[in-house]
């Protein structure tokens, strides 16, 4: 996504508070957006992970004092999605992609 590489290459950022930075500042991104960002396929550039995921967690929050990972499991992904799946269904919002950035 061209935001997140611009904004990244300006502020010389990682993918992850790149894509922390622009949701604060109310741009939202799907989880198809997510997903090309975290496996590195637009385009075919091989960019750095989104964030950290295992065969247990789809999303590693962090890890404890003793090295034990938690965050998101993959059922727990699979629910979030089927209800933001749900809820985009039953709602009018539209996705707003901002073409290009003022700097």
């Amino acid at each position: 996504m061209k935001i997140v590489r611009r904004y990244r290459k300006q502020f010389h950022l990682s993918n992850v508070t790149a894509v922390k930075d622009l949701q604060t500042f109310g741009i939202r991104f799907t989880t198809d957006q997510l997903r090309a960002l975290h496996a590195g396929k637009k385009h075919g550039t091989k960019e750095q992970p989104l964030y950290d995921s295992d065969e247990t967690f789809a999303y590693i929050a962090g890890y404890t004092s003793w090295g034990f990972p938690y965050g998101i499991t993959w059922e727990e992904m699979r629910q979030i999605e089927a209800e933001e799946k749900r809820n985009s269904e039953n709602t009018d919002d539209e996705v707003i992609e901002i073409k290009e950035l003022p700097f």
